[in-house]
């Protein structure tokens, strides 16, 4: 179901905004879901996931197999403040990822250490928890270094919607979960590295590892939030999810 306009959320430094709720955003066809922001860092549709309208939150649903969103159409076509940014995203999983840590909500990740990583938001490679991991050498494999992935403390559970927010701030890594901080991390480093290689992807990472369930809104910024800022975001679109 589209609404008119998008919700009063934080602005400042707003650098992806796609919202499946908002008709300017995605009009229910077509496979580009556009950006909000104002940057044109348009998700683009890959093999047609579901769109879902028929709910209070509209989303699209991904099969596992072969469906995603590509925003960066080449490695070297975004950019972002890689000393401080933040990564939210509206997601649902109609049941519980496979392996567990393919829940991907947003990515700029191959796989494994050496592999030329960046940042990725997602299902963690532990029992139902959400995880934001960076990578500042090449050296992680994802969730395996006290100082690069910070963790929910509380579990998720299947058909349930839930905003995951990841910060980095000049070493300072959190995850929030329905606005709320949960877990921070800090490393010796400030700066996340710098990938040619690696796409900006939603549903994929590493060109094989799909992911399932629902994503409703993707958000990027190239700042990290304030938790005032974060809360705010989740409180003005909490009631589309029924929470």
């Amino acid at each position: 179901m589209g609404v008119k306009s998008g919700p009063r959320i934080a602005k400042d430094s707003l650098l992806i905004y796609l919202d499946a709720s908002v008709s300017r955003s995605y009009s229910g066809s077509g496979n580009t879901w556009l950006d909000l922001s104002g940057n044109n860092n348009h998700g683009y549709l890959v093999n047609t996931p579901t769109f879902n309208s028929s709910e209070a939150a509209s989303n699209f649903s991904f099969n596992g197999t072969d469906e995603y969103i590509d925003i960066s159409t080449s490695p070297n076509t975004f950019s972002y403040n890689r000393s401080s940014f933040t990564v939210i995203g509206w997601t649902r999983y109609s049941s519980l990822p496979n392996p567990n840590w393919t829940g991907v909500i947003l990515a700029k990740w191959n796989i494994g250490s050496s592999q030329n990583n960046e940042f990725i938001l997602n299902t963690a490679d532990n029992a139902r928890v959400f995880g934001f991991s960076v990578d500042y050498d090449d050296s992680l494999s994802w969730n395996d270094a006290p100082n690069d992935t910070a963790l929910t403390t509380t579990t998720y559970t299947t058909n349930t919607w839930y905003h995951v927010c990841g910060t980095f701030n000049n070493g300072v890594l959190s995850i929030y979960l329905n606005g709320i901080l949960e877990n921070s991390v800090t490393s010796a480093y400030t700066t996340v590295r710098t990938d040619n290689t690696a796409y900006l992807r939603s549903s994929l990472f590493n060109n094989n590892i799909y992911s399932t369930g629902q994503r409703a809104m993707i958000q990027m910024y190239n700042r990290a939030l304030t938790a005032q800022e974060i809360l705010q975001n989740y409180n003005a679109t909490k009631r589309r999810y029924g929470l």
